[in-house]
């Protein structure tokens, strides 16, 4: 047992003694509410209750829980026998035990009393009285008051401590924050540099790799062109041509890729016939296919065939999507393009025999420089750009693009979908006009162009198809020519030796009223933001197809001549 309650005789005695005794005990335990020499004033009192220590514990009103007043010892050995001890008390009746103190190895005698009010005083070690004890119970309530402000004091030093330390550490951390802040802006303002200094790398490099490919490809084009060229001249052209393209498509693929990771692919939307777009593309890659002698497989099944789309853009994608199939598939191989309706929308498969795609690739086919290996990348080319813009731009234009495969070596097969719209109306046939009412007149043309192989190609070519020429190399030599000689149309570069061939259309506009065609290496959306605000009618990108300035030549005699017709 380590307590039992005093006899009755402890308790009797109370009052016994003389008045002068109780006012001396009265004394000291009033000396306690000073925390200068409480722990000596504790040792007195429990020395004149025949023990050697005293503690008194105080209620904690924000825990709830009996703990020692300020001023003694608040870490007790073996907390459990002490909550025990303390637990078993009862209102104003001495108990006896024995308790750890002041380690868990020394067992002292020890007398409780609980005092009203809920304090209590335990004194420790020699032979405890509980008369005094009971005595010391009388005036326990004031020192438990003396006492609970005291801790509340403490306590309120420490919560000013702690809101102190808080508020140095909000400091800190708001400090700690715009300093991040400031970081976070001044890694976006580089990342931001960096970016627009990669774009003006991008475009610029594109100028540089498309000028010298426009005179290579025009004049290849223009040569396969012409009836009379000798046979065994028409496949090393050919070569050239196709390779020129290949060159200019990586560039173009680049470009793209840079579009759309930066959400700026610029699309033009209109009612497209899917179908025309497949045989044109058909038509476009049947030189390959010959090549390989790859067996064709043409189903066009769908009822319902015409989109809403980009015709370009589509165009790309079914384009990349072929010219995939053709390069992946070995000679002698099949390619099949087959076309159905599901559920409001037209399913275009194009499918091959070739080397097909590991079930591990399948998710990664479709992301930019993803080839399935480093032996693809060495022997097949290419920068594994072509299906990552493909998907971005169907899904730009709210389609699908799937791929499939049995695995390696059982070919492949890609699924393009997309909503399906109503076929356009058919307009009322025009009556068809005389030979001599389709024949549109020449053109006076001023190319300005720096670049010489070029300026001499273009000028030739333009001269074949009847239009007058005059070229101009710089601003200059252009605004010289242009006082000198009535044009209908500027055909210009942008990159001139002397400024800008935006600021060049800006006065042939304003000085002499003339519209333009801008030709150009610089490709990216605000290029054709710019020209477009510059003045001219349309931009072409080099390397340019000749048969792309025949078209938009075609188009600006033809509207030159309805609107010569209405005025007239």
């Amino acid at each position: 047992m380590d307590s039992t309650t005093a006899p009755q005789s402890f308790a009797s005695s109370l009052g016994e003694g003389p008045a002068a005794s109780h006012a001396g005990l009265f004394e000291l335990a009033a000396r306690l509410t000073d925390p200068s020499d409480r722990a000596e004033i504790a040792r007195a009192l429990a020395a004149r209750a025949g023990a050697e220590d005293l503690i008194i514990f105080v209620l904690d009103a924000e825990v709830g829980v009996l703990l020692p007043a300020p001023g003694f010892r608040q870490t007790l050995p073996d907390s459990q026998r002490w909550r025990a001890f303390l637990s078993g008390l009862a209102e104003g009746v001495p108990q006896l035990g024995r308790l750890p103190y002041p380690d868990r190895q020394t067992e002292r005698a020890a007398l409780g009393l609980l005092a009203p009010g809920g304090s209590v005083l335990v004194l420790l070690g020699g032979q405890p009285v509980a008369a005094v004890a009971q005595t010391l119970g009388i005036v326990m309530p004031i020192l438990a008051a003396a006492f609970r402000g005291e801790q509340a004091l403490l306590a309120a030093k420490g919560h000013a401590a702690v809101a102190r330390e808080g508020a140095g550490q909000a400091k800190l951390l708001a400090a700690s924050l715009e300093k991040a802040r400031q970081a976070l802006q001044s890694a976006l303002a580089q990342a931001e540099r960096a970016n627009s200094a990669k774009d003006q790398f991008l475009a610029v490099l594109s100028h540089e790799l498309r000028t010298p490919l426009g005179p290579v490809l025009t004049t290849a084009t223009a040569l396969l062109a012409d009836p009379a060229l000798p046979p065994h001249l028409r496949e090393p052209l050919e070569v050239i041509r196709r390779n020129a393209d290949l060159e200019a498509r990586l560039i173009d693929d680049l470009l793209d890729l840079t579009r759309v990771a930066r959400g700026k692919m610029p699309l033009s939307f209109s009612t497209v016939d899917a179908h025309t777009s497949v045989r044109h593309t058909v038509e476009i890659c049947r030189s390959d296919i010959y090549r390989k002698k790859l067996q064709l497989a043409l189903n066009l099944d769908a009822a319902e065939h015409h989109v809403r789309a980009d015709p370009a853009r589509l165009q790309q994608v079914l384009w990349n999507l072929v010219k995939n199939a053709v390069k992946f598939t070995p000679a002698g191989g099949s390619l099949g393009i087959r076309s159905s309706n599901e559920r409001g929308q037209i399913r275009i498969d194009v499918s091959d025999t070739g080397m097909g795609i590991e079930p591990a690739f399948l998710d990664k086919i479709f992301k930019a420089f993803e080839q399935t290996s480093d032996t693809v990348t060495h022997r097949f080319g290419g920068l594994g750009l072509g299906l990552a813009i493909s998907k971005a731009l169907v899904e730009a234009q709210e389609g699908t693009l799937v791929a499939s495969s049995a695995g390696k070596g059982k070919g492949a097969t890609f699924s393009l979908q997309l909503a399906v719209v109503p076929r356009p109306r058919q307009l009322p046939q025009t009556k068809a006009s005389s030979p001599a009412g389709k024949r549109r007149g020449s053109l006076k043309l001023l190319l300005v162009e720096d670049h010489r192989d070029t300026a001499a190609v273009m000028s030739r070519l333009l001269r074949g198809l009847g239009h007058e020429v005059a070229t101009a190399d710089s601003i200059a030599r252009s605004l010289q020519v242009a006082g000198e000689h009535t044009f209908d149309l500027v055909l210009s570069d942008l990159g001139l030796p002397d400024g800008s061939g935006l600021d060049l259309m800006r006065q042939l506009r304003e000085r002499f009223g003339l519209p333009g065609i801008a030709i150009s290496g610089y490709g990216m959306e605000d290029d054709l933001r710019q020209t477009r605000e510059a003045g001219f009618i349309a931009h072409l990108t080099k390397p340019v197809s000749f048969n792309q300035v025949q078209a938009v030549l075609a188009q600006f005699a033809a509207a030159r001549t309805i609107e010569g017709n209405a005025t007239g």
